[in-house]
């Protein structure tokens, strides 16, 4: 189950006393780059850290959304976010398998991961036999 069918469901919780008149995922991807200033005096870790806080309000350069998204709501999106109509990507159902991956290496409850497997053994197989020139007849 993903995160936007979850937040879906449960709405009329989070929003309790608020008409719901409808729900669309939208996902923005913005400029992933940044760069490191330091000067010899600052700790790398720490000029690393901030660049990427930096990197989370990065340009939006990409806008993946339901494909029933309201137009009204989709124009002020694009234009909020200074986006041009190729950086538009409609579709249903976002894949980002990697935020699961990172959700699952950061929770710590084992009952709900897999439990490690052993790697099996190799079955032994018979040897073949060698191969040369045929022995001469005596």
């Amino acid at each position: 189950m993903l995160l936007e069918d979850v937040l879906r469901d449960h709405l009329p919780r989070l929003y309790h006393g608020f008409e719901i008149t409808s729900c669309h995922a939208i996902r923005v991807t913005r400029d992933a780059e940044f760069g490191i200033s330091r000067r010899r005096d600052e700790d790398l870790m720490m000029s690393i850290e901030q660049g990427i806080r930096q990197r989370r309000m990065g340009d939006a350069v990409r806008l993946q959304y339901d494909a029933d998204l309201p137009k009204d709501v989709l124009a002020q999106l694009v234009d909020e976010l200074e986006l041009e109509t190729e950086d538009l990507y409609a579709g249903t159902g976002f894949t980002a398998f990697t935020d699961l991956f990172q959700l699952y290496s950061a929770v710590n409850l084992p009952r709900l991961k897999d439990k490690p497997q052993p790697p099996l053994a190799e079955p032994r197989r018979a040897k073949p036999p060698l191969l040369g020139p045929e022995p001469s007849p005596a």
